[in-house]
């Protein structure tokens, strides 16, 4: 392949640490390819996002490169010993339900929720950071000591009366002091990296190279951080470089104009997207009769989409699976319903009525408990026959009238036409004016970046996005 001259600057750069903003399309996989094809002789650890990239990654590297997810890797070490015990996400009601302090408590009573709350967020805080102790987390005494007590059942094999997570055994890895004998790691999605996971990696005595855009930062609430704020995260006397990928392959100009309006209006960025002129796209209405891609802000607007082109006799695809569909929308129906017996979620069965779980989900504005209230409010009674007719029209992505995707599970995939929906972030006021950066979320902005980048040729806006386009920026 023709590198460009942005390429040529990263697979030739003899820094120790490489940090590459690479925008949406711009051949980041391909580059990290070239990389390793110029130190046929060195060692590598590519470190991927999730297990999708990470098994497409293995078909294009050569033997020389050992591609793993951070968890893979802490799997292999560590997490294998505990797969009789794996859990879910660490939730409130686990707390709750598990240790004595609260056995005389009241799940409903707010004083009692929001002590277990804590020792959850604690937990979680803890597996996501830096930290070598649960002692270094500022908090009430006896909640740090309910979070050592949980923590310590955790990871204790025979305990499997409590679970042990994901980010757990991540934790523990961590916490072992792992040393990687690479000559270089390659770290991909950069900007979704976290503490624990920098940790691990800079703690190696390797060259780095960190590939990833600081504006496709969509997991905050995961403790991402900005790795690309480089005072932030290393000595500025390190020797570093920090290199740009702008040159998209995925799309033409006309939908780099679109990202680029977001991104120089809300994100002071000057950095921007170059448009593939030899790839024509169009910003408009697009041909509904052909397959096509609806990308939604929520969940809720995704599943409305569901019924709705179910009933109208659409084949539809659910990018990320039909759990979501199928799995937590029935269990959340059977709760509904007072049929706790057909719940197959050990947590919901937790329950003791729906009454009960929508009080929980108000009070502890977990998403996906919310997603189910809103739901079940919405459909009520009908929900169950929505959920068998949806189910009647789920096919494979190559034969669906219509793919239906969050922006959060859409990244890093691209589709050749695509159409964003009415549930993202408003860019105007009430009254018409457009708002200024500092009254909109960045990452909200990041989620719409994501989404109007994922098409190939054909991208149809949202009236609110397509105002803001049309509209004059001071």
């Amino acid at each position: 392949m023709t590198l460009t001259s942005e390429q040529l600057d990263i697979v030739y750069s003899d820094n120790k640490y490489v940090y590459v903003s690479a925008r949406a399309g711009t051949g980041k996989t391909s580059t990290l390819l070239e990389f390793v094809k110029a130190r046929k002789f060195e060692s590598f650890l590519y470190i991927v996002y999730n297990s999708a990239i990470r098994e497409e990654a293995l078909t294009k590297f050569p033997s020389n490169v050992k591609i793993h997810t951070i968890h893979s890797l802490a799997y292999e070490e560590i997490g294998y010993k505990y797969k009789k015990k794996f859990g879910s996400n660490l939730k409130t009601e686990d707390i709750f339900y598990t240790l004595p302090y609260f056995k005389n408590k009241n799940i409903e009573n707010e004083t009692d929720f929001k002590e277990a709350f804590y020792v959850a967020a604690i937990i979680g805080r803890f597996c996501n950071s830096a930290f070598r102790s649960l002692d270094e987390i500022p908090h009430e005494p006896h909640i740090i000591k309910m979070a050592k007590e949980y923590w310590l059942r955790m990871i204790d094999i025979t305990d499997l009366d409590v679970k042990m997570t994901y980010d757990g055994y991540l934790k523990l890895y961590h916490l072992s002091n792992p040393k990687l004998k690479y000559n270089y790691i390659l770290v991909d999605e950069a900007q979704d990296s976290n503490e624990v996971m920098l940790d691990i990696v800079y703690a190696q005595d390797s060259n780095f190279v960190f590939v990833g855009d600081e504006h496709q930062r969509i997991y905050s609430f995961r403790g991402a951080l900005n790795i690309f704020e480089e005072s932030t995260y290393f000595d500025a006397s390190s020797d570093y470089v920090h290199l740009s990928l702008t040159k998209s392959f995925r799309f033409g100009e006309e939908i780099a104009n679109v990202a680029n309006k977001l991104l120089s209006t809300y994100k002071n960025e000057e950095n921007l997207v170059v448009g593939n002129e030899e790839r024509e796209s169009i910003v408009g209405i697009i041909d509904k009769s052909i397959q096509h891609t609806r990308i939604t802000r929520t969940n809720a607007k995704l599943f409305d989409l569901a019924v709705r082109y179910s009933e109208e006799g659409k084949t539809i695809y659910i990018n990320g699976g039909i759990d979501l569909i199928v799995g937590q929308v029935l269990d959340g129906y059977y709760l509904y319903k007072g049929q706790k017996e057909y719940i197959k979620n050990e947590t919901l069965k937790k329950f003791k009525s729906y009454k009960h779980f929508k009080s929980i989900a108000e009070n502890l504005k977990y998403p996906e408990y919310l997603f189910l209230t809103k739901i079940i409010d919405k459909y009520g009674e009908s929900l169950f026959k929505k959920l068998e007719l949806i189910k009647k029209h789920l096919t494979g992505i190559k034969t669906a009238d219509i793919i239906l995707s969050t922006a959060h599970k859409s990244k890093g995939l691209e589709f050749v036409s695509v159409i964003i929906e009415e549930d993202f972030v408003n860019l105007f006021d009430k009254n018409g004016m457009l708002l200024p950066p500092d009254r909109v979320d960045p990452e909200e902005i990041n989620l719409l970046y994501v989404a109007v980048t994922r098409t190939t040729h054909d991208l149809e806006l949202s009236k609110d996005l397509e105002n803001f386009i049309n509209s004059e920026v001071i």
